[in-house]
């Protein structure tokens, strides 16, 4: 059930409506090739370090302020470390 709604939460954020029966489809598929695995997903730093900057005006000092990380940090995650 956790899965289906991840699926579901997942396509809706891009913008896409998934119903029941598709999104049981897809939960069977993944439970089918990953089930009883630990799988590892690696992020994106760069990525996220663009929707920060983004966010941020490309400005370590506010965001700093607004997420609550230290300024070295919100350089760092800046520069894509």
């Amino acid at each position: 059930m956790m899965l289906r709604d991840l699926v579901r939460a997942c396509f809706a954020e891009i913008g896409i409506e998934v119903d029941q029966n598709t999104a049981q489809a897809v939960e069977r598929r993944l439970r089918q090739a990953y089930g009883g695995e630990r799988v590892y997903i690696c992020s994106y730093p760069k990525d996220r370090a663009r929707q920060l900057a983004h966010l941020a005006g490309q400005n370590a000092k506010k965001l700093a302020a607004d997420s609550g990380i230290s300024e070295r940090h919100a350089r760092r995650i800046l520069r894509g470390r």
